[in-house]
């Protein structure tokens, strides 16, 4: 009978990976997430048992099941692990028995909390276009926005039209606790938009309070025809349009809160002349 005596300990197996899969959030290489049961593959000696450790709670406490070495390596499930930091390390028994020691340790975060909402999204002046740049009105169907974040999280504005929790826009990353987003194409009429943020481990949070915006894409009626007013209308008759005045003045009728502007058509048709009103 041929036997083998193996005494001699296995090296240490490769540091653990937390693989993309389990690795949630922004990025999938961060070893921050929000699975507590992640995976980790390691490198290892074929037919060893591999087993993977944790310090939290205690230091080398066991951890999710063990597994065998194939092809010089294995991936294992941790078991659920608590909220909070982990040192991941692993250790590999040969055939024989012969336990290795430990491996290098894979710093991880396990992150279950749940971000707070963002602020509100503000419209920035920029795209607020009309008579006031502070009013949510704008002819502007995609409208940007600014909205109060947490650094590295990702944000994603919505809009209740056509329906509530309606993604809209790309999202952006949160740098310097703010981020500027850019709606999708809005359709004519009232919308509120709100905002959501998921965290750099993959949580998600609540959505903020709502700004009510008036996408109004309708060009106004025309103004009433100018009636040059009798106090600048000098000579024989206050009503003939005859004066010698240089700087008259014109009364149009026209629509609340709109901006109006008079033109001459000398030297040019279309020559905006004296400043404008607001009706």
């Amino acid at each position: 009978l041929a036997v083998t005596i193996d005494t001699t300990a296995p090296a240490a197996t490769g540091t653990p990976d937390m693989t993309a899969a389990t690795d949630t959030g922004s990025s999938n290489s961060d070893n921050n997430t929000s699975n507590q049961t992640p995976q980790f593959t390691m490198s290892c000696e074929d037919g060893a048992t591999v087993q993977l450790y944790t310090d939290n709670p205690a230091a080398g406490t066991a951890t999710g099941v063990t597994g065998t070495c194939t092809s010089s390596t294995v991936t294992l499930t941790a078991a659920t692990l608590a909220a909070g930091a982990h040192n991941i390390t692993a250790r590999q028994t040969d055939v024989a028995g012969n336990q290795g020691i430990d491996s290098t340790a894979l710093a991880v975060t396990i992150d279950t909390g749940v971000p707070a909402a963002t602020g509100t999204p503000d419209m920035t002046a920029a795209t607020d276009s009309g008579s006031s740049n502070s009013d949510n009105n704008t002819n502007n169907q995609t409208p940007q926005f600014t909205v109060s974040c947490e650094n590295g999280a990702t944000v994603q504005l919505y809009t209740d039209n056509p329906a509530a929790g309606t993604a809209t826009g790309t999202t952006g990353t949160c740098a310097s606790g703010t981020v500027t987003l850019t709606a999708a194409t809005l359709a004519a009429g009232a919308h509120n938009i709100t905002s959501r943020q998921t965290d750099a481990a993959g949580n998600l949070g609540t959505a903020s309070a709502a700004l009510a915006v008036t996408i109004d894409t309708s060009a106004p009626a025309a103004t009433g025809t100018p009636d040059l007013t009798a106090a600048t209308d000098t000579g024989s008759s206050n009503s003939d349009n005859i004066t010698n005045n240089q700087t008259p003045q014109f009364t149009a009728s026209c629509e609340n809160g709109a901006t109006v502007q008079l033109y001459t058509d000398n030297p040019a048709a279309g020559t905006a002349t004296g400043v404008t009103g607001t009706c």
